[in-house]
């Protein structure tokens, strides 16, 4: 091979290299966009499950339920910007 084959072959796995590199953030951002999706439906469930009807007191109970469910869904609505950011 010539000298310009060499460079050019080790140019080509070097990009081989950071589109692997890419592929393998991008695939880790979504498995956890995934998980937080699957928690922020699991919360809404229970959200959805809370009896309206109850007493003042079960006002309070529904509010300390209904926190992590806005937290959950404000880290679901970050992840995808976080993706964006990795592929720049």
């Amino acid at each position: 091979m010539s000298s310009s084959s060499n460079t050019s072959a080790r140019g080509t796995q070097a990009d081989i290299g950071r589109v692997g590199a890419i592929q393998s953030r991008i695939s880790f951002v979504s498995t956890s966009i995934q998980c937080t999706l699957q928690n922020q439906d699991a919360a809404r469930s229970t959200l959805l499950d809370t009896d309206v009807t109850t007493p003042r007191a079960g006002s309070s109970t529904s509010q300390v339920q209904l926190q992590p469910g806005i937290g959950v869904r404000a880290e679901a609505h970050q992840r995808p910007q976080s993706l964006l950011k990795l592929i720049q």
